[in-house]
Order: C-alpha cells, then sequence, then structure tokens
C-alpha cells in the first residue's frame, strides 16, 4: 500500500513540475511575443580606411523602407527582409541582423574592401578584393590604385563581370594592386593603364620613363626587373632618359 501511495504522489508531483513547465513556456512565448524594440544599432566593419556605407544614411534608408521599429514588437519584424534590404547596397559585402536580450535590433554590416578603381571616359567603378565590381561612392573616394585606359570591362556592372575571359584579367589585376600595396610600390606608381587587350603601362612618379609591363602575369618577376632598372639602369644615365623600358619579356629589359 505504501509502495503504491509513494508511486502516486510521485506521478502527481511529476505531473505538477511538468505543468509549471509548460505554463513557464507558455508565458515566456507570449512575453517574446509583447516584447517590443526598444533601440537600433548599427555598426561597421570591413574598409580600413574609408566608411562607404553612413550609419545616419543606411538608418534613414531603413527607416523609409520599413517604418521606425523602435515601440514595435520584435516578432513582427522580419530580420531576413532587413538583410536583404541592407545587402542590397551596393558598397555592403554582408549584413546581419539580429535581435538581443535587451530588446535591441542589432545591424552588422560587413563593407566592401576596394582595392582598385577604373576610370574610363568620365565613368568609373571599384573593384573590391574579390573580383566585384560597385559603383564609385558619392561622398567618399577610397586613396586606392587607379586603372585607366582602354578597361575591357563593363563599368557600368555591379559583381563579377560576365565575360569569363574578363573575368580571369580581373582577378589578375586584384592580385597586381594587393602586390603594389604590400610591396611598397604605391607611393612610387603615379597612375596604371590599360592598352590593347589588356595590357598595362605604369607611370612612377619619380621618372619620366614608361613602364611596359604586358599583362597582369608574373607580376612579381616584372617588379623584379623594375627594381633592376632603377639599381643597375637609371645611375648610369645621367641626363639622359629613355621614353619607355619594357618589362614583358622574362630576364629581359627593352629601352628605347
Amino acid at each position: 500500500m505504501k509502495k503504491i501511495l509513494s508511486y502516486t504522489v510521485g506521478a502527481l508531483l511529476l505531473s505538477i513540475l511538468l505543468a509549471l513547465c509548460i505554463w513557464s513556456f507558455i508565458e515566456g512565448r507570449r512575453a517574446d511575443r509583447q516584447q517590443l524594440c526598444r533601440k537600433v544599432n548599427i555598426s561597421l566593419n570591413g574598409a580600413k580606411q574609408e566608411n562607404f556605407v553612413s550609419v545616419e544614411d543606411l538608418k534613414s534608408e531603413i527607416r523609409a523602407e520599413f517604418g521606425d521599429f523602435r515601440g514595435r514588437r520584435l516578432t513582427d519584424i522580419d530580420l531576413c527582409a532587413v538583410e536583404r534590404f541592407v545587402d542590397s547596397r551596393s558598397a555592403v559585402l554582408k549584413s546581419e541582423v539580429y535581435v538581443t536580450r535587451d530588446s535591441s535590433l542589432n545591424i552588422v554590416v560587413k563593407q566592401r574592401q576596394p582595392v582598385l578603381r577604373f576610370i574610363r571616359n568620365g565613368q568609373g567603378c571599384y573593384s573590391d578584393d574579390q573580383g566585384k565590381l560597385f559603383p564609385l561612392q558619392g561622398k567618399t573616394s577610397a586613396r586606392v590604385l587607379a586603372v585607366d585606359g582602354e578597361i575591357p570591362l563593363d563599368l557600368n556592372h555591379n559583381g563579377r563581370p560576365e565575360s569569363a575571359r574578363w573575368s580571369r584579367w580581373l582577378d589578375k589585376m586584384v592580385a597586381f594592386a594587393i602586390f603594389v600595396r604590400e610591396e611598397g610600390w604605391s607611393g612610387r606608381i603615379s597612375s596604371v593603364s590599360v592598352y590593347g587587350k589588356g595590357e598595362l603601362k605604369i607611370y612612377m612618379t619619380d621618372t619620366p620613363e614608361v613602364f611596359i609591363f604586358g599583362t597582369p602575369d608574373d607580376i612579381e618577376a616584372k617588379f623584379a626587373r623594375i627594381s633592376k632598372w632603377y639599381t643597375a639602369v637609371k645611375p648610369t644615365l645621367g641626363d639622359r632618359r629613355y621614353r619607355s623600358v619594357n618589362v614583358k619579356f622574362d630576364r629581359q629589359l627593352v629601352c628605347r
């Protein structure tokens, strides 16, 4: 009899505990559904030198698209829709939108990192470090390598080039720009111009000669030949100057 009573009491206590858990869960969900957005936080990362995305501008654009989130129930905010809207901004690489326990809506924006600026006939665009084109930004200009001339890209295109050939060329140009930046050539190059079928001419800040670079291949070896010209040829010139120095060919400097 005592054992039956013990089992009955145990089952009753378990039922009460289960009912309390269910009630707590339901009340918690009800409270969550009633939780109101208290504030909107926007933070930026990426674009080490410039902010292409203004926090205030982005807040205004989000408010114009979705209205004011403050005072609205958090469960009524479509986080995925907000992410899609922010990601549609040309200077945004990716965003993350989430809510936290303090009833805040948080928007973390990773900006594109430009490495090149292409300019042709008054038009221009950037390429980021992933080889994706995006428009010049009206309020901010990035201090990156500028390339002009016969650029074989659609400068109005947003994203990867549609042509596989020129997509590969752009990848090589990104590698070229990163090499220039990381190996200390940025301050010595005044501009880069494209001619023919994607070949390059380099104009320096400290010498009048034009360096005929050719296609953006064998980048390290070609810059090694430019360095050789500076160390072995230029000191012997005196007042004489060449018009061009061709570094396209392996182990050769062709001066004209």
